[in-house]
């Protein structure tokens, strides 16, 4: 129900009047001690005062509580529950996350301080702050404990006088119509190596709090015993991770580092204030009914059924546009669903209200000179959290490179470079992405062609263009779209992306030192590389230095086994990440896909490359899963248990390195995965077949089961195909293939709904990617330098960005060196290269949106898209929800942060 204004004020004063009448005596008992602090003598704790408020107790009138539908809950406590600035991140409180799990209807506000005990609170005036607002239906969460165990005399409460404030408490709180809950206070790091088990903190003080909310009849939710239990369940070592553990350098905020058992990280008090949502359904109160995201935690490394994710800062970015500045801002993963925002220009609000609706702004006033500043608000009350930011004075960010110098192959060939394949991670841990880029010569082949290629180069970029390493793959690494897909991911959970790929003799890593044999060269006469070792490394991210070396699974062995003698076949290779376990991120390896197929699964922990598992289609009675892949992988959580599969082509491979289906229509050139139908449950695949006797050349089939949902004959090559929502009046996404025609030059395929519904014989022009640019939730086409909009009505594109000097690659592919969602609000970004490489352009969007969503980058299969997008043809990334027409807002990620 709304809220009355009239009523509330009714329901206060007649039990404030009831409050006057029966509590008189304890109050003036409290107001003596108090003036008693005030001389500077010592606190007085008489066995007469404490028998006067013992009686009060024991005698607190029953009070029938006022439900309303929105309230808000206060939270009393000290350090351990307030919320901090970003200037102490790591650093913070329960009480900071306790929103994430309480629906929109709660409001949060957080009273709680540092330094506090259950006397100075009130004494400073805290309380009566809170009793000032608080209003009937309203709660009152009490936590403290830490402090009134304190020597320090401004803080130091003795067990008796602490059962006195902790009463003040719940009756100011019943006196206002709302709800008092007493919190025990939260356990410190504090492990008893005898018994192998973490002690009980303040136990005095804990059996306290118990006493009063027996005798006052008060919900007490036992955050000491749910704390301590879960510190057990996770053991001493672990523990570090919840606590504020900080070793030096890692974060700015404590360059010298910090070990403080008392204290959370972020991580850490996310865990605490799951807790304390389960204690406040376990009570069951009308609050509990507002309870929602609780997951039970197994470890602190990673909680059961969340997934570790990079932390990102707020991505904040401005733009020079026609109207004004466009300012942008990422959502996070973990953002509470209300959280609201305020925008400084020049140290000028620019928002008259918090913004809590869409994550942009056009700023009318800004000039080209403005500097932009973001900060969150929460309970009314600002927290930095970005750096100021200048303007662009174009559309696309400058990212300068340093082109490798042009060479000569073994043979007199001469060569240049080109900038090519690009990914993204969080190399040094700072929230913002770094680039890697792959150095391709204009001499790259296909493995169908052969002749000497030039040398490969691998660097990594700040996004002001500071070049941080190279990486020189060497004479036995050849060039070409399909011979090294990398992976860049935070593979090891220390908050920084390390890099992975196949290596051999003379790779060089970024600080100088030779993998292998440096002097060896095993390319042949027609310039493939068929004999000598291949490599697997993991490089470290700030530097380029090889962490670990390992031989590359799977081997080539005798080169005819995957389907001809000269090279082409056996030196196909993807790669990707996945979640395996569904917790902390693995990276598959494969070799082939047009005959025999091998998967091996790798681990990187503690500086060790270990192997998982491995699949290979030779193995068993598998030829039905053999000539099933395609030139690109997908992965994602298919079947729901919360690990995930890999999607190659045709087959389906399970998180523990077991076939789960084949399609058996063979391979194919392109493919997508996501929630491509709202209306059915689990997630769909759209996707072309090569081979003229597949019984289709498009179709679309359940991620799950393999089950073909409809599909196309066309008895052809059927090469490209794109699946997006381009049209809003048919549910979910559309699809359709490069134009195919028959023998009398009629085309077969068109424009079909996701359901298998000709919509039109005509397609877009564009068969390649898709982008979110404009303002609404259709996809927009991405092809070349070019970026279209499909007119649904008209049956024809409209362009609405070419990008004047910046080119594509990989030849017709026309592919950018990434997309993906970078900076700004959920949509995306496209990296292409300058025609003459001498810098990349990342390309953002100053068209306003009205839609509100978290940043792409933090859902699961989005962000796994942007990490394989590299390997092979590379294909966009879609998200693990729909999005598009008429979407339901997608639910928040299971993830947590890893700094």
């Amino acid at each position: 129900m709304n809220r009355s204004l009239e009523y509330r004020r009714w329901v206060s004063l007649v039990l404030i009047m009831v409050m006057v009448c029966t509590l008189l005596p304890l109050n003036r008992s409290i107001a003596a001690e108090d003036q008693a602090e005030q001389n500077h003598t010592s606190f007085p704790s008489t066995t007469e005062q404490v028998e006067q408020v013992q009686s009060v107790i024991n005698n607190t009138y029953e009070q029938e509580s006022v439900v309303v539908s929105n309230p808000t809950v206060y939270l009393a406590g000290d350090s351990t529950v307030q919320t901090y600035a970003t200037s102490k991140q790591p650093q913070a409180g329960w009480g900071q996350m306790i929103d994430r799990h309480l629906d929109e209807k709660v409001k949060i506000s957080n009273q709680a301080i540092g330094g506090r005990s259950s006397r100075s609170f009130i004494e400073q005036g805290r309380l009566d702050t809170i009793l000032n607002q608080i209003q009937p239906g309203d709660y009152l969460m009490i936590q403290f404990g830490h402090n009134d165990a304190d020597t320090k005399p401004e803080r130091y409460t003795p067990v008796p006088d602490y059962k006195v404030y902790l009463k003040q408490y719940i009756d100011g709180a019943r006196a206002h119509g709302a709800t008092p809950i007493l919190v025990t206070p939260v356990g410190r790091r504090d492990f008893n190596t005898t018994t192998g088990q973490f002690n009980i903190s303040f136990p005095n003080y804990v059996t306290a709090m118990k006493e009063v909310a027996t005798q006052t009849n008060t919900k007490l939710i036992d955050l000491s015993a749910r704390s301590v239990a879960y510190y057990n369940s996770i053991g001493a070592e672990e523990s570090k991770k919840v606590f504020l553990h900080v070793p030096a350098g890692v974060y700015p905020n404590f360059p010298d580092g910090v070990v403080d058992n008392t204290h959370f990280q972020e991580y850490g008090a996310i865990q605490i204030a799951r807790l304390v949502a389960q204690g406040i359904a376990d009570v069951q109160i009308p609050l509990s009914e507002h309870v929602q995201n609780l997951t039970v935690t197994e470890n602190t490394a990673v909680a059961s059924g969340q997934r570790a994710m990079e932390k990102l800062n707020r991505g904040l970015v401005a733009v020079k546009s026609k109207n004004g500045i466009y300012v942008g801002w990422r959502m996070l993963g973990l953002d509470a669903n209300n959280i609201a925002f305020n925008l400084y220009r020049d140290g000028v609000l620019v928002n008259s209200q918090p913004i809590t609706g869409a994550t942009n702004v056009l700023d009318a006033k800004g000039t080209v000179t403005s500097v932009y500043t973001l900060f969150t608000v929460q309970n009314g009350k600002e927290t930095s959290v970005s750096t100021p930011v200048s303007v662009w004075q174009q559309q696309y960010k400058s990212v300068p490179l340093q082109k490798p110098a042009d060479g000569v192959t073994k043979d007199g060939v001469a060569y240049t470079y080109s900038a090519n394949d690009a990914s993204v991670g969080d190399l040094d841990g700072d929230g913002e992405y770094e680039i890697v880029l792959l150095w391709s010569p204009s001499n790259a082949k296909d493995n169908s062609q052969s002749g000497y290629t030039g040398i490969v180069y691998l660097d990594a970029y700040k996004l002001n263009g500071t070049h941080l390493w190279r990486i020189n793959m060497g004479p036995n690494i050849r060039a070409g779209a399909h011979y090294s897909p990398f992976v860049v991911y935070d593979l090891d959970g220390d908050g920084k992306s390390e890099v992975a790929l196949r290596t051999a003799d003379g790779t060089i890593d970024g600080q100088g030192k030779v993998i292998g044999d440096a002097k060896a060269d095993y390319r042949n006469s027609a310039g493939y590389v068929l004999t000598g070792p291949e490599f697997l490394t993991v490089f470290k991210g700030t530097t380029g230095a090889a962490l670990d070396t390992v031989n590359y699974d799977p081997p080539r062995g005798t080169v005819a086994s995957w389907g001809d003698n000269y090279g082409n076949r056996v030196d196909r290779f993807l790669a990707g990440v996945a979640y395996l376990d569904g917790q902390r991120p693995s990276f598959v390896m494969t070799r082939g896909y047009y005959t025999r197929t091998v998967l091996v699964a790798y681990d990187f922990r503690d500086g060790k490359i270990t192997k998982r598992w491995t699949y290979d289609t030779n193995v068993g009675n598998q030829t039905t899963y053999t000539a099933q892949g395609n030139h690109a992988l997908n992965v994602a959580d298919v079947d729901g248990d919360g690990k995930d599969e890999i999607n190659f082509g045709s087959i389906s491979i399970d998180d523990n390195g077991t076939p789960r289906y084949t399609t058996g229509l063979g391979h194919g050139d392109a493919q997508h995965l996501g929630d491509l139908n709202p209306n059915r449950a689990g997630l769909e695949v759209f996707g072309v077949h090569e081979h003229k006797d597949s019984p289709y050349g498009m179709e679309v089939h359940d991620a799950n089961t393999g089950q073909v949902l409809w599909g196309v004959y066309t008895g052809l090559d059927t090469g490209r195909g794109m699946s997006a929502d381009i049209d809003p009046r048919f549910p979910g996404e559309e699809v359709w293939a490069a134009t195919i025609t028959n023998a009398q030059h009629v085309p077969i395929t068109g424009l079909y709904s996701i359901t298998g519904e000709v919509i039109s014989k005509n397609i877009p022009s564009s068969t390649n990617f898709g982008i979110w640019w404009d303002g609404d939730l259709l996809r927009e086409l991405l092809d070349d330098n070019r970026i279209d909009k499909w007119d649904y009505m008209n049956n024809t594109t409209t362009n609405l960005l070419t990008a004047t000097g910046s080119s594509s690659n990989n030849g017709t592919k026309a592919t950018p060196n990434l997309q993906a969602d970078l900076y700004g609000d959920w949509r995306e970004e496209v990296v292409l290269r300058s025609s003459d490489n001498n810098e990349l352009r990342i390309y953002t969007t100053t068209d306003m949106t009205d839609y509100r969503l978290r940043t792409l980058m933090h859902d699961p299969v989005y962000r796994l898209s942007v990490a394989w997008q590299n390997a092979g043809y590379n294909q966009p990334p879609h998200p693990g929800f729909h999005l598009g027409a008429d979407m339901k807002q997608p639910p928040v990620p299971d993830i947590y942060y890893v700094q």
